[in-house]
């Protein structure tokens, strides 16, 4: 008699992800664990249009308030970009004005 084996992925749909268990079991759904940039930064406290320091640091960007530095105590200040384009990308959107904004508030 053959014995069957349960086996896991997950696969991301959009904000929401979803374990498929292959066997007897039905899908179940995962909460969202990876936050956007700018959900890292809110929590941070950092507010949009607050100028940014961009570093390289090598095999990453490193990107943190004007005046704080990348401190390995405190990594929830600091975002870090591997990609060069999406650190571009995440500064576009953080100084991109809000639709109806006017240039002084």
């Amino acid at each position: 008699m053959a014995r069957r084996h349960n086996t896991a992925r997950a696969s991301s749909t959009g904000a929401r992800r979803v374990l498929q268990v292959h066997g007897d079991s039905a899908p179940v759904e995962l909460p969202k664990q990876d936050q956007t940039p700018e959900e890292k930064a809110q929590a941070a406290g950092w507010a949009k249009g607050q100028l940014l320091n961009v570093r390289n640091a090598g095999e990453y960007y490193n990107v943190t308030l004007l005046g704080e530095e990348y401190d390995p105590r405190s990594p929830e200040r600091c975002l870090q970009f591997t990609n060069p384009n999406d650190c571009q990308d995440f500064v576009s959107r953080w100084y991109a004005r809000e639709p109806g904004q006017t240039p002084f508030g």
